[in-house]
């Protein structure tokens, strides 16, 4: 078995990573899954995720190069939609999940992924970032908790929150609206930046981070 993966490792380390990895054809497909139920999103790698908290029915579908569609992974796992490639891939079209759901209060995003948030609404959300990622979010909350590290950002201005609690690392960088209180953790180089009538303000900074308000 070895012996014969030795020679695509070694064509791999020559020729780089991505002569490995299996191209986007350029066609576009989709598939609208029937999953079931859901109240949180965990994406990593190279999605694009575009979440919209409705009234209305869920609604999931998954957008991208022909070829590359079908090896994705849509599974529910304890209230959690979970979106895997478990293949070394390298997309010629964006890989966009599309998400329509009456509730949601959680999103994980790893890797190099994106999300936009619109419409979130509810007692609490929390949005937790790492590696490249980032997100934009729009909507109401009574509490909003950030957590994101690596070199993520969090651009949630838009969306308007009582209490803000942001938990910052690395060249994290992250954007809030507070309208009652502000609880900030940052490190290493984060940048927490904060508007809204917030009276109350607990900023706690270590190393080249800030907090500070917009």
């Amino acid at each position: 078995m070895t012996t014969r993966r030795r020679p695509l490792t070694l064509a791999c380390l020559t020729l780089g990573l991505t002569a490995c990895m299996e191209r986007g054809n350029g066609e576009p497909s989709s598939i609208q899954p029937e999953l079931a139920p859901f109240h949180a999103v965990d994406v990593g790698g190279v999605f694009h995720l575009q979440a919209t908290r409705t009234d209305g029915p869920q609604a999931v579908e998954l957008r991208g190069d022909a070829n590359l569609v079908p090896k994705v992974e849509l599974a529910v796992d304890d209230g959690v939609l979970q979106a895997r490639l478990h293949d070394n891939v390298l997309p010629s079209l964006d890989l966009v999940l599309v998400v329509h759901t009456p509730t949601l209060d959680r999103v994980m995003l790893g890797g190099a992924a994106r999300a936009e948030l619109t419409g979130l609404s509810g007692d609490a959300f929390t949005l937790a970032l790492s590696g490249a990622s980032h997100a934009r979010a729009s909507g109401r909350v009574t509490t909003l908790h950030v957590d994101a590290s690596g070199a993520s950002t969090v651009d949630a201005a838009a969306t308007t929150a009582d209490e803000v609690e942001v938990d910052a690392s690395g060249a994290s960088s992250i954007d809030v609206t507070a309208e009652v209180s502000l609880d900030a953790d940052a490190s290493g180089a984060s940048h927490v930046r904060w508007a809204g009538n917030a009276g109350k303000v607990e900023p706690h900074t270590s190393g080249a981070s800030s907090v500070e308000r917009r």
